[in-house]
């Protein structure tokens, strides 16, 4: 006896296309899905079927990664949202989740590598109003393995997060300052170079976000301020023009202290900081 398809069953068995009911329930199933199964539906390979679900979204929600790359590679659009109204979420949103039990972080990259394989833009941002860019989303949620890949593809970790109405002061390399859980991942990009000679907007903002776990003199406070020695090693012509937050915040010996904190030009400057 087959097994069960419920999903299928429910979302597609009064497909008009007979085709898409048997693709779906293969896809459900598991199975290794080929090109030469999704031919009959090439040309209809985005319709909606019941609750407006997509082959695409189907094999999402299958965890069948296999059937993912297949559809992509067969065109479906990675763009078209997930309902076809009111929602804002498409394939790209999914690749910014955590991942669960269905599809850990591991099944994640893997239908993130899918995604670029087959023509997708490692800067693509996330649709709605506020226009994340993937690899800040990958980096909100802490997948380093992610953003590595996306990097790898040519993804800015600088790009700003565009909110209307606000001033651009987010991005990908922000989210991992203020992590908390990754700073040895930040050593790895300032050993990298992805620090080098960089704007002046985007080191204030990526210290006041490092700066965010008050000075107190632990080692987490030591372990904040080697990152942003390192950092503004890299550069040199940057002015702090903050008494509260980024350098002034870092640079303290405690956070009680009344006097914002000084940047160490010379420590920095010499060998002790590589």
């Amino acid at each position: 006896m087959s097994e069960p398809t419920p999903r299928s069953d429910r979302l597609f068995q009064n497909a008009h296309d007979g085709e898409a009911y048997a693709l779906a329930q293969a896809i459900e199933r598991g199975e290794t899905i080929t090109s030469a199964d999704i031919a009959p539906l090439q040309d209809v390979i985005d319709r909606r079927y019941g609750d407006d679900i997509t082959l695409l979204f189907h094999a999402v929600a299958s965890a069948n990664l296999e059937a993912v790359d297949a559809l992509l590679a067969a065109g479906a659009n990675p763009r078209q949202f997930d309902k076809s109204t009111g929602s804002t979420r498409d394939f790209v949103y999914f690749l910014g989740s955590p991942g669960g039990p269905l599809l850990d972080e591991e099944g994640i990259n893997q239908m993130l590598q899918s995604y670029l394989a087959h023509g997708g833009d490692p800067n693509v941002r996330l649709q709605g109003n506020q226009q994340v860019p993937l690899v800040a989303s990958v980096a909100l949620v802490g997948n380093t393995a992610g953003i590595d890949i996306l990097l790898e593809a040519g993804a800015d970790p600088w790009a700003w997060v565009i909110k209307e109405g606000q001033v651009q002061q987010a991005n990908a390399m922000t989210y991992l300052a203020g992590d908390g859980l990754q700073y040895d991942y930040l050593h790895g990009l300032i050993d990298g170079q992805w620090f080098n000679a960089r704007k002046q907007d985007e080191i204030s903002a990526f210290l006041t976000a490092l700066g965010g776990y008050a000075q107190r003199g632990d080692a987490r406070s030591q372990t904040i301020k080697d990152i942003a020695m390192r950092v503004l090693k890299r550069n040199p012509d940057y002015v702090e023009k903050s008494d509260v937050n980024g350098a002034a915040r870092i640079f303290k010996n405690h956070y009680n202290d009344e006097a914002p904190g000084e940047i160490p030009w010379d420590v920095i400057r010499s060998d002790a900081v590589q």
